[in-house]
């Protein structure tokens, strides 16, 4: 079906549909997945939405510890004003938060809008929006 509707439609538009497509079946919202850092698995909740913009859903990752001590960390993920889910899955980014995961830490790994759509004040804002909807939901991710 997919083949179908993108052979009568424009290549550009043919790529993006199905890279939508792709998404929307791989990474469900709330998908629950395990980190690996180190020797240690940690749940991982991917694709938490946590506000809206311009039509673009700005999501996080949530990584629990074994043993949670009720704190969390807001953790921006950014790099030269882009921001990925990707950037999550690298092996670097899991080596920096593996010491918070071990002493119980909770890390939600912000993903703001990116460049060139979005500047500055607005990867603020959103890493502003995403303090208040963890805030709000503090006790559905075990902080305090």
């Amino acid at each position: 079906m997919l083949t179908v509707l993108t052979e009568c439609m424009k290549p550009q538009r043919a790529t993006a549909l199905f890279t939508a497509f792709a998404l929307c079946v791989i990474h469900a919202p709330g998908n629950l997945a395990r980190a690996q850092t180190g020797s240690t698995e940690y749940p991982r909740q991917s694709d938490v939405i946590y506000g809206r913009k311009f039509g673009v859903a700005l999501t996080m990752e949530v990584f629990t510890p074994a043993k949670p001590n009720g704190l969390g960390v807001v953790w921006v993920v950014s790099s030269s004003g882009k921001s990925s889910r990707e950037q999550t899955l690298q092996p670097s980014f899991e080596r920096r938060i593996s010491p918070l995961l071990t002493h119980g830490y909770t890390i939600f790994a912000v993903i703001h809008g990116s460049s060139p759509a979005f500047q500055v004040p607005d990867f603020v804002d959103d890493a502003t929006r995403s303090v208040r909807f963890i805030r709000h939901r503090a006790s559905r991710f075990g902080i305090d």
